[in-house]
């Protein structure tokens, strides 16, 4: 049996499952890695390129893209490679323009999975079973391919909605429908140095922060560990705590200025590149950018980034490709792509009858379904 240690922290109780020993001897990249808060395969701190990954989760749609539109189709280019920076979204179905999904893919963003309802309930995900979870997410990637015009093997991801998984349940489903990694999993434990991304081969290796976590092995699945995020709160004269969040829009108290929102994302991605350069996530929702001056501090966040030739801005998939087989930063050339042509022929589709509350707008590539796409039903038949 594992062991479980339980500990308090900030009024949360978190537990560590440890998996079996990851035998190096026997884990050979690219299909297995092992976890480290060291350095891959013996680089040097200051030999390591540091990845940094965008994420957005959510339904893609004429609210959020114009800033999508903004950060990512405006010129902005990594220093070294002059390759165009690129984000990976999480994509839930309800109000999403799959015209919108299929031009961020056109860019060579990634688009991965976030269900199908996302349902805002904890209850639901953590107690669903096989059957809902296949629906949720087969279902939710079959509904981007069909109506965003993307092939189902370019989505290849997973993010969990409200982070809430079923454990063995939600692992073992992703593996059988072959996605390729999940971000779900929060670690607090491993944040200081940060935990590079990992193979299953030997278990889940980080603190459980959100239970039911997985217990199994999944060969060749990875993790991209959701490396906690710190906040400091002033809780007396000179004094400071250190609140701890899973996304970067979770941390409280909120910054509300430009600096204040600069600081905060630059002493997060200075505990990563100081230490062994683990790919930095910086996971939100564009809603945090309602505040004119937080957008205006993560805008200038990520040019300041790209002044440093030693970072990357890129998709989590790009960052993967690099854990499978690391090289040092003199030898690692990143290839520039170029958008692809536009596949997607606009249409408007209104549904006044559907199987949630009230009527539904849709966007799609191609002709509009009969029904609006649901659970149990993805094409609209």
């Amino acid at each position: 049996m594992r062991p479980v240690i339980f500990c308090l922290f900030s009024a949360v109780l978190i537990y560590t499952v440890t998996g079996k020993f990851c035998d190096e001897s026997q884990c050979k990249r690219p299909s297995c890695v092992c976890d480290t808060q060291g350095s891959p395969e013996g680089l040097r701190v200051e030999d390591t390129p540091q990845f940094v990954m965008l994420t957005f989760d959510d339904a893609v749609n004429v609210v959020n893209f114009p800033d999508y539109e903004e950060l990512l189709m405006n010129g902005r280019k990594n220093l070294r490679s002059n390759c165009p920076i690129q984000a990976t979204f999480f994509v839930s179905h309800e109000y999403t323009d799959y015209s919108l999904v299929h031009e961020l893919w056109r860019y060579n963003n990634d688009i991965c999975v976030h269900s199908i309802s996302h349902l805002p309930s904890t209850e639901y995900w953590k107690n669903a079973n096989q059957t809902i979870w296949e629906e949720e997410l087969g279902g939710m990637r079959k509904i981007i391919s069909k109506f965003a015009n993307i092939p189902e093997s370019d989505i290849v991801g997973v993010r969990a909605p409200f982070l809430q998984t079923a454990g063995d349940v939600t692992f073992g489903v992703m593996k059988s429908l072959d996605f390729h990694y999940d971000s779900s999993m929060p670690t607090r434990q491993k944040a200081n140095p940060p935990l590079w991304p990992y193979t299953m081969d030997y278990g889940y290796q980080q603190d459980c922060q959100i239970t039911p976590c997985p217990t199994k092995n999944y060969k060749s699945f990875f993790i991209v560990p959701m490396v906690n995020y710190f906040r400091k709160l002033e809780i007396a004269p000179g004094h400071f705590l250190d609140i701890p969040c899973a996304m970067a829009d979770a941390c409280l108290p909120l910054p509300e200025t430009e600096d204040e929102t600069f600081q905060y994302l630059r002493e997060n991605f200075e505990r990563h590149y100081s230490t062994n350069r683990a790919p930095f996530p910086l996971f939100l929702h564009q809603a945090w950018f309602s505040n004119p001056e937080r957008k205006k501090g993560y805008f200038k966040f990520v040019d300041w980034l790209l002044q440093k030739d030693d970072v990357f801005i890129v998709t989590i998939r790009e960052a993967l490709e690099f854990v499978r087989n690391p090289q040092p930063l003199d030898n690692y050339k990143q290839v520039c792509k170029s958008p692809k042509q536009s596949t997607c022929v606009s249409n408007q589709c209104t549904y006044s009858k559907t199987p949630l509350n009230g009527p539904r707008n849709m966007k799609c590539c191609g002709t509009c379904p009969a029904n609006y796409p649901w659970l149990w039903n993805v094409e609209g038949n």
